[in-house]
């Protein structure tokens, strides 16, 4: 069946195009017939040139090189430019991948030779990814590995899905597969979307209950000014804004005050909670990114036939340079990994309440560990337990009194168990003893008619023999 089928739409293809050449043929020879008294001029100036015939091009501001360099070798093709593709370079958006058979990941901002429409040119794309919520295009150092991205480069005009090609050099020795990306245009935009985060971090140099000075995070007065109102947080999780920038120089003012850096760019924020001078303020941001403003168009057909694949006055990538001048890739001592980082730890004066207050305060919330104020003229209660001269009970370790307080909180936590079990079942009860009630009541009701009717039948049985027993006699 499955063949018959596939035969069946081969014949009806087959017949279609056999009725279109069918139609060709006759509207050929319908012009021949018109035109066959003409002369061949007189016709092409009515219906143009027709396909096969041979024409005559003059191309007028050619270069001198294209005509020195022609080699029949390499044929030429002649096309023309619609009037949005003839536009001035501009921002161009398309959905691109990485070739499957290219061996490596592209990398943002590399050279990459462009081959869309009538046009070849070179620029440096920027890579991005939507979110999940498609609100913005996060910025890509490298493309994914076997899914789409988008690429945003400067290119000249071109419409709207208009496939592309991506060539990462033209010379005939690359070892590997020259194409490096497809895809195609999505749109042609006037400024970037792309963005990447940003962390501006500082410190705090004051700290006033919830209110705190931080210094550190911008380098003027008047950036600091731009961010009024902006969120911030600590490492810590505090959050926060900021409120007012500091008119006065931090060099002077901020300095006065214990500013770690001395620059300008203090402000002033609030906090959800108050915040040490230890912790670290961060500031997140979404920065725009613009791709680089390079649009150079590859003009290889001046060049010889033997050359014209070199790839000559075209940008490489800076792995190419290094590799032709063999430069070595310059290591950077701080970004080495220096060893695990060893860091004291920190040390907390103890928290000491006022004696005014604690005498103030009812016995049970009264300090009674080591945070109680001492008395200078004799020695405390549990000091003097301590002294087995004055006869007191001796004082219990800290482990027994941990146990004793784990087995009052696990006593605390069954009877709250067991009085959350009670109030369950009584409400369950309560529940019970109203459905029962109420079963109760409808079976008195049922049990009440019934008796009623039968008493009223018993009645009438008396009546009618009484009426009987009247009439015998």
């Amino acid at each position: 069946d499955v063949d018959a089928g596939e035969a069946g739409g081969d014949e009806a293809a087959a017949s279609f195009l056999a009725e279109r050449k069918k139609a060709l043929a006759e509207r050929r020879a319908a012009t021949d017939g018109e035109f066959a008294a003409e002369a061949e001029a007189d016709r092409a100036a009515l219906e143009g040139h027709r396909s096969g015939l041979y024409v005559r091009v003059r191309l007028e501001g050619v270069p001198a090189d294209f005509v020195k360099t022609r080699d029949a070798r390499r044929p030429v093709i002649l096309g023309g430019l619609l009037p949005h593709e003839a536009t001035p370079p501009g921002l161009v958006t398309a959905r691109v991948r990485r070739h499957r058979w290219h061996g490596k990941v592209l990398k943002a901002r590399d050279p990459v030779v462009f081959s869309c429409g009538w046009r070849r040119f070179q620029s440096a794309p920027l890579y991005s990814l939507e979110d999940e919520r498609q609100t913005r295009c996060r910025y890509l150092k490298y493309t994914p590995e076997h899914m789409h991205c988008g690429a945003h480069f400067v290119g000249f005009g071109v419409a709207p899905n208009t496939p592309l090609v991506g060539f990462h050099s033209l010379g005939r020795d690359c070892a590997s597969f020259r194409v490096c990306l497809v895809g195609v245009v999505v749109r042609q935009e006037t400024l970037s979307p792309v963005v990447k985060k940003l962390k501006l971090c500082g410190a705090p140099y004051r700290v006033e209950k919830n209110t705190a000075f931080v210094d550190g995070m911008f380098t003027s007065a008047l950036e600091a000014a731009k961010f009024e109102g902006a969120a911030i947080k600590t490492v810590s999780g505090i959050r926060g804004s900021v409120k007012k920038a500091v008119r006065e120089d931090a060099s002077a003012a901020a300095k006065r005050a214990g500013a770690p850096s001395g620059r300008a760019g203090a402000f002033r924020a609030t906090f959800e909670d108050k915040v040490l001078l230890s912790d670290i303020v961060v500031c997140r941001l979404w920065v725009p990114v613009e791709p680089p403003a390079a649009c150079v168009a590859v003009r290889n057909l001046l060049e010889p036939f033997a050359d014209a694949s070199s790839g000559r006055g075209l940008a490489r990538t800076v792995a190419d340079l290094r590799r032709a001048t063999r430069t070595p890739i310059p290591v950077a001592k701080d970004s080495l990994y220096k060893g695990p980082v060893v860091r004291a730890p920190r040390t907390f004066s103890k928290h000491l309440i006022p004696k005014k207050l604690v005498a103030r305060l009812p016995f049970a919330s009264k300090p009674k560990d080591e945070t109680a104020p001492r008395s200078t003229k004799r020695p405390g209660y549990l000091k003097q337990r301590d002294d087995a001269r004055t006869g007191l009970a001796p004082r219990e370790a800290p482990e027994d009194r941990a146990s004793k307080k784990l087995v009052h909180q696990l006593e605390a936590v069954r009877n709250e168990k067991k009085r959350i079990r009670d109030a369950s079942v009584a409400a369950k009860k309560a529940v019970r003893r109203r459905d029962l009630a109420k079963v109760d009541a409808s079976r008195a009701r049922a049990s009440k008619l019934k008796a009623k009717a039968e008493h009223k039948r018993a009645g009438k049985d008396e009546a009618r023999k009484r009426a009987k027993f009247s009439a015998g006699d």
